[in-house]
């Protein structure tokens, strides 16, 4: 009885061992892999992010600010004065257009004066920015 035991005890300190030493590796591998790829330059990335170049296009919405969005909170005050407001206190414009809420990159002296009207946008989106080529109030 002694001696069946002892087989079984050495034989689950193998496997104790063996899980031991491939979770090492493992870890040394997922190490290994993180730190070589955070290390690669631009030119190791894959095709398609590089081909992935922002379109000029047009949006219609609302030019409003980065702080009130659609619901302007300053009492006694349009839409555009509210919205020049916030801007001047370090706020930026920003698209309203259905659902989607676009910062505006561009001639800020250009969006002023378009501040709290519906306008169509032509520029490039690059995510959540839309970098302004034209704008102009819509019909």
């Amino acid at each position: 009885m002694l001696h069946k035991r002892f087989w079984l005890n050495m034989v689950g300190l193998c496997t104790i061992i063996a899980c031991v030493f491939a979770l090492a590796l493992a870890v040394i591998s997922a190490s290994a892999a993180i730190a070589f790829a955070s290390h690669q330059g631009p030119e190791a990335q894959p095709q398609a992010k590089q081909d992935a170049v922002p379109q000029q296009r047009a949006f219609n919405g609302v030019v409003t600010d980065s702080s009130c969005h659609a619901r302007h909170t300053v009492a006694g005050k349009s839409a555009a004065e509210c919205a020049r407001e916030c801007v001047g206190r370090g706020s930026s414009y920003v698209l309203v257009a259905g659902e989607g809420v676009y910062r505006l990159d561009g001639n800020t002296t250009e969006l002023d004066k378009v501040a709290g009207q519906r306008v169509q946008v032509i520029g490039m989106l690059d995510g959540r920015v839309l970098t302004v080529s034209s704008v102009s109030v819509a019909q």
